[in-house]
């Protein structure tokens, strides 16, 4: 886990500041989408990188199924609360619109990603665990087919995939809709609280759900 912390921060951090920042006016437009092509993955890439070993330390810390969606809920809550916060303060640095606003939040903002992801791996201990002599691995194009077949792995896979592109395709249209629709484009610095409010008052009700069924049931529900 602590590696991906290690090389996660830096790729995170660089590539937010470098998501917000443009190229030359001269340059063309094949370069202008290569370059915020490589800027948007590189922030997928260490979102992910972080994101996964973090999300991983909850099976860790109990082997209660029910303390596991507690905590689960309480991580997706303490996120949502910090995202709102960062989203207002955003919106305040770059109120005036301007060019060098939006350079200086993404430096505030790519900087602080990187200082709290390193603070993190400098105070976690991770404890070793040992290991049961099993079979020994076989070819990795192997071990990747046997992967990829499990029913499980797609399930999971599927919904990473629908899911996040659900929320970005509804989050873009509701701000695109703000700015060029309503001529409002501070409204979004509204909605975006609401939008935070409800999903935070929503999570005591999924996490009981959890408790009382299941996640799965829970997932059932919410897609529903």
């Amino acid at each position: 886990r602590r590696p991906w912390l290690l090389f996660g921060g830096p790729v995170f951090g660089l590539s937010y500041i470098a998501l917000w920042n443009t190229l030359p006016q001269e340059a063309g437009a094949t370069w202008k989408f290569v370059y915020y092509l490589a800027a948007y993955m590189g922030v997928s890439i260490g979102q992910t990188s972080i994101m996964v070993p973090c999300g991983a330390l909850v099976a860790e810390l109990t082997t209660s199924y029910d303390e596991r969606s507690t905590m689960g809920g309480l991580r997706a809550v303490g996120g949502s609360f910090l995202g709102t916060i960062a989203a207002i303060i955003h919106g305040i640095i770059t109120n005036d619109q301007s060019v060098a606003s939006y350079r200086i939040s993404a430096f505030v903002f790519g900087s602080l990603i990187w200082s709290l992801i390193w603070m993190l791996f400098v105070v976690i201990r991770e404890k070793p665990m040992s290991h049961s002599k099993g079979p020994m691995p076989q070819a990795i194009l192997t071990d990747l087919r046997e992967i990829v077949m499990q029913r499980a792995f797609q399930c999971v896979c599927l919904l990473h995939v629908l899911g996040p592109t659900a929320v970005i395709l509804v989050q873009s249209n509701v701000f695109l809709f703000a700015k060029y629709v309503m001529k409002k484009p501070d409204f979004v610095l509204i909605i975006v609280p609401l939008v935070q409010v409800v999903a935070v008052a929503s999570f005591p009700f999924w996490v009981i759900v959890s408790h009382k069924t299941s996640k799965r049931h829970a997932f059932f529900v919410g897609g529903t």
